[in-house]
């Protein structure tokens, strides 16, 4: 019944891992057959039965005695064949609690072992024997013994109870998410790869049920099969493969061809199994015969690197209790080219991924790309491929890097962000900092520090005045905030903040700052993801924050970029270049904190749970281990192709622990333990990695406090407009106005004498204008007629073409200035303003309001009685400017 169906389940994984421990037993006897042990088991025994004899009190409760007399009689053969005897032979008398094999002169009384003297001395000299190995045989001869052994004295025949309930909750649990994720798929009509998969496997049918109609459509029409990458293949896809040939047939002249190197097997995260390959070759699994034929002949590296490559993997030893097609090795490759070659390693001591960086970015690429056309700098993990960007960027060399680079770095996206930032925040003095510093506004970083001296802790950020600022600096702050001003008050007139953001960009300049095509890309990138953010979440800047971090920029696309690319080794599998540079060795990897975890060894699916007690869980742990050696041999593989990838040159660098010794999992670590030992194996003589200077600020001299915050208001906190939005206006005025006064800042900064009034510019400017103020499309004809109508009048009128004249003396437009009064602080904005001929300021305000009826005078007198106190404002805070 469906009650029961979660205990079926764990006894079938129960008998599953009984499977797979009686497989690792066997695994352990034949390694062991290499070494003759018997008579050092039973010597072994001896001992530990001596010590029982003289302390009969440290074992009550053992029974260790009915082992120990089997094995001082029958050695190692009564080992293999019982595994309780071989788990206690192993884990009492071989090897230490740290699972490694006893040395002789540790077999004392302390250890648990009472001897006479000749006995201690023959136990001692044969575990010394056993150890040499590693010298004598083969390096990591001892290491992969000790790793048979332990995995297989520590692999669980069964779950405890504890185990039992939590797995028997997780198959409640997978049923109702199975239930669920059905349901989601057939709500939204969509699925994922593993559906179809399993439905392209039902479709094709099984040898059991006989050819489904698919199949049979499928075999009258396929008569050749070519599969690349064989060494990423799948359990699901050898499947697939088996019942598409399952009717193949020599006579008919059909033929299946795979081809792959299972040292490039480096997907173990998409689930593809190593162990297919060769068991493929060997015609074990059920797929159409096939005859192997390998490949050993190199056409890419140079004689010197493909030599080296031999070398070091011959070395490197996989976990040796895998079973043997599963821990593969690299053939030895033969050069087919000739020329020199070359090999370096960079090592430094208490360095981190940004020395890397640095270094590479100062010294080693600046050479390979003197002497290479093509060159690559390959990590295994992306941290360290962004920490190189930022280091190539900073000094200005090109580089291609496709999904390294995040979105969030450039400063599209960082202005964009600020932007949002600035709508809700307007005081944010680190968002107006990072507007003025982006690339449209480019105000230097000596201009910026000397704007933040003079800011006044009681002002809002954007009221910080420019005048210390030369000419240049002012008109660059002042177009800053022009645009966010006008950013602002959009959105308080109801604009969506979106595309008030988009409008802020445009006038800001930030498409014209894109020099190349992923400058736009990221732009509009960026500004997507911020209207989805916005149409979602509102202005939530951590939600804007939590999407972008999963985007990356789009790579630089120029001819000098394609010479330097950044890569991890995963994206630079089948690739080659002249000089390649594999950095980030020294990173440790993850460690595996899986709760509910599962993995196949010995042809069997095993599965375990982390128990509701604190405390052991055997069967996770064996798991968790079975994963980390995978792992540990895919990152083999993985360091095998960074090696391969290299035609003339290769080189290797790794950060260590300030002792010199390698971090945990990292995947220098699979060349040596330390730098001593890294050289030794690779033959070479490490270059030294600098750290790189502190850059921390010296510590002020003076002890900063923060300035007391006073209760004074802002007037300008709100950013509204001077000129109001009536309701009853029409839904284009307010664009309109701003297409006017866009237009009326344009002709006056050039000087009306440089237009014409039925100039094709003109009429381009201002639909510009009224597009990015939002106008619809259908409206669009209308208020560009009214705007334009309004700008000509004022250019061919007498009074107009003075105002607008470019001949004035100290002519500004848009004019920011910060006003002081009894009621707070204000920031104004005059339209238009200048000194005449008589040295007289005049103040211009464009005002654009539409008058219908007869009474133009009193139209007149009305507004301006409207904006007499705005007018009154703006003198006021020119002659505190200028006084006299």
């Amino acid at each position: 019944g469906e009650e029961a169906a979660p205990q079926d389940w764990i006894a079938a994984a129960e008998r599953a891992f009984s499977e797979v421990a009686r497989a690792l037993h066997a695994i352990a006897c034949d390694e062991v057959k290499k070494y003759d042990i018997s008579a050092l088991v039973s010597i072994l025994a001896r001992g530990r039965y001596g010590d029982i004899k003289e302390n009969p009190d440290k074992y009550t409760g053992q029974n260790q005695e009915i082992m120990l007399k089997t094995l001082m009689d029958e050695g190692w053969p009564a080992a293999c064949r019982d595994f309780e005897i071989f788990r206690f032979a192993v884990n009492e008398l071989l090897m230490t609690k740290d699972s490694a094999l006893r040395k002789g002169g540790g077999l004392n009384r302390t250890a648990g072992f009472v001897f006479d003297k000749a006995g201690r001395k023959e136990a001692g000299e044969m575990l010394d024997a056993l150890r040499a190995a590693d010298v004598e045989v083969a390096p990591g001869v001892r290491a992969r013994l000790e790793e048979v052994l332990s995995m297989a004295a520590r692999a669980p025949w069964g779950y405890t109870d504890d185990e039992k309930r939590a797995l028997s909750a997780m198959a409640a649990l997978i049923r109702r998410a199975e239930s669920e994720l059905a349901h989601a798929f057939a709500e939204r009509g969509e699925v994922d790869f593993v559906a179809i998969a399993e439905g392209a496997l039902r479709a094709l049918g099984s040898p059991e049920q006989g050819a489904t109609d698919a199949l049979m459509r499928l075999d009258a029409r396929i008569r050749h099969v070519l599969v690349d990458e064989f060494q990423d293949t799948s359990i699901v896809q050898l499947e697939m493969f088996r019942r598409i040939t399952h009717g193949f047939s020599a006579e008919e002249q059909r033929t299946l061809f795979m081809v792959g190197d299972p040292m490039q097997s480096i997907y173990g995260f998409r689930d593809a199994q190593v162990w297919i390959f060769d068991k493929v070759a060997r015609n074990e699994t059920g797929l159409w015969p096939v005859e192997e034929v390998r490949l050993s002949t190199n056409f890419r590296s140079a004689p010197a690197i493909v030599d080296w490559v031999n070398r070091l993997f011959a070395r490197i030893q996989p976990p040796g209790w895998l079973a043997a097609d599963e821990a593969v090795r690299p053939d030895e490759a033969q050069p087919m080219r000739t020329g020199e070659g070359r090999v370096g390693l960079h090592l430094g001591s208490g360095t981190d991924l940004e020395d890397e960086a640095h270094y590479l970015a100062d010294t080693l690429i600046p050479k390979l790309l003197e002497r290479h056309k093509r060159v690559a700098a390959l990590a295994p993990k992306r941290d360290a491929l962004a920490a190189l960007a930022r280091a190539l960027k900073s000094r200005g060399i090109a580089f291609f890097a496709h999904d390294v680079v995040p979105l969030g770095e450039t400063w599209q996206a960082q202005l964009v962000r600020a932007l949002m930032t600035l709508i809700v925040a307007p005081w944010d003095r680190a968002a107006w900092a990072a507007v003025l510093r982006s690339r449209p506004v480019g105000l230097d970083a000596e201009a910026l520090a000397a704007l933040c001296a003079h800011a006044d802790a009681e002002e809002p950020a954007w009221c910080v005045d420019a005048q210390m600022l030369d000419a240049a600096g002012r008109a660059r702050v002042e177009h800053a905030k022009a645009a966010c001003e006008r950013m602002r008050a959009r959105v308080a007139s109801g604009v969506d903040a979106a595309e008030a953001i988009a409008e802020a960009l445009a006038q800001l300049g930030a498409y014209r700052a894109c020099a190349h095509p992923e400058d736009r890309e990221n732009l509009d990138a960026a500004l997507d993801l911020a209207r989805a953010t916005i149409a979602q979440d509102g202005l939530d800047l951590a939600a804007f924050d939590a999407r972008i971090a999963q985007l990356y920029a789009y790579p630089d696309a120029s001819e000098a970029a394609q010479r330097l690319v950044l890569s991890t080794i995963h994206g630079a599998k089948g690739l080659e270049w002249d000089a390649v540079i594999l950095f980030g060795l020294g990173s440790e990897s993850g460690n595996d904190q899986a709760r509910f975890a599962w993995t196949d060894l010995a042809g069997r699916r095993i599965v375990a749970a982390s128990g509701f007690r604190r405390g052991e869980a055997p069967a996770l742990r064996f798991v968790r281990d079975v994963r980390a050696a995978r792992e540990q041999n895919e990152r083999m593989r993985l360091f095998y192709v960074g090696c391969t990838r290299a035609r003339d040159e290769l080189h290797l660098v790794a950060s260590l622990g300030k002792s010199g010794n390698v971090k945990s999992g990292a995947m220098i670590a699979l060349v040596g333990p330390t730098k001593e030992a890294i050289e030794d194996a690779t033959g070479l003589e490490a270059a030294e990695i600098p750290k790189r200077e502190d850059e921390r600020l010296a510590p002020s001299a003076e002890l900063v406090r923060a300035a007391e915050v006073s209760a004074q208001t802002y007037a300008a906190r709100s950013w509204e407009l001077a000129e109001p939005v009536f309701g009853w206006a029409d839904p284009d005025a307010a664009a309109v106005g701003e297409a006017v006064h866009a237009a009326l800042q344009r002709i006056a900064e050039e000087g009306v004498e440089r237009w014409d009034a039925n100039d094709a510019r003109l009429k381009k400017l201002v639909a510009r204008a009224l597009a990015w103020a939002g106008v619809p499309e259908a409206r669009l004809p209308q208020a560009l007629a009214r705007a334009l109508t309004a700008v000509r009048r004022a250019m061919e009128g007498e009074l107009g073409r003075w105002v607008l004249s470019g001949k004035h003396q100290d002519a500004r437009c848009e004019w920011e200035i910060v006003h002081r009064h009894a009621a707070g602080v204000e920031r104004l904005r005059i339209d238009r303003a200048f000194v005449d001929e008589r040295g007289e300021r005049w103040i211009i305000d464009y005002k654009t309001s539409a008058h219908e009826g007869g009474d133009l005078e009193a139209f007149l007198e009305q507004e301006a009685r409207r904006y007499r106190a705005q007018l009154a404002r703006y003198r006021e805070a020119v002659a505190k400017l200028e006084p006299g």
